[in-house]
């Protein structure tokens, strides 16, 4: 957990910062763990860890969109060139 808290230092949630309802984190939780099983009440660290979870999965999303459209763009002018 070091190396994420180090890359994403601002991922860190208290109760007021959590945004979904106990619904919406189970529906989130069953894209990243589709096998887990939560049952009974999330608790405040469960829901800030799932919170986390999609935030670097944005984060991370939006990185790789950015290098498809770099490569995209080089390999258009490679194949312009030719």
């Amino acid at each position: 957990m070091g190396q994420l808290s180090s890359k994403f230092p601002d991922l860190r949630f208290g109760a007021e910062d959590l945004i979904f309802s106990d619904q919406e984190y189970r529906a989130l939780a069953g894209e990243f763990w589709p096998n887990a099983r939560l049952t009974g009440s999330l608790l405040p660290i469960d829901r800030a860890f799932i919170q986390a979870a999609l935030f670097v999965a944005v984060a991370k999303s939006e990185q790789a969109g950015f290098f498809f459209d770099l490569y995209r763009s080089f390999s258009r002018r490679r194949r312009r060139g030719r």
